[in-house]
C-alpha cells in the first residue's frame, strides 16, 4: 500500500458536547447545579477550556453538585 500526502484539507472541528457548550459561556464567579452523575465531567470541560485550576465542585445534596468556574 502506498501512502500519499496530502495537503490543503481542513481539520473537521471536534465534536463538543453540551457541557463544553456551557463551560465556554461561563465566567469567572459562574456555577452550575447538575447531577452528581455530570459533576466530575463538568469540571472537566471547564477545565478543558479555561485551563487547570479553573472549577471547583460541592455537593448541594446526595443528588446534585454545584460548579464554579474559579479562574
Amino acid at each position: 500500500m502506498e501512502i500519499k500526502i496530502q495537503s490543503g484539507i481542513p481539520i473537521p472541528p471536534r465534536m463538543t458536547s453540551n457541557l463544553s457548550i456551557v463551560a465556554n459561556k461561563m465566567n469567572v464567579g459562574d456555577c452550575v447545579d447538575v447531577p452528581k452523575s455530570q459533576a466530575v465531567n463538568m469540571c472537566k470541560a471547564i477545565r478543558r477550556v479555561h485551563g487547570e485550576l479553573s472549577a471547583s465542585m460541592r455537593s448541594l445534596d446526595k443528588e446534585t453538585w454545584r460548579v464554579w468556574r474559579t479562574k
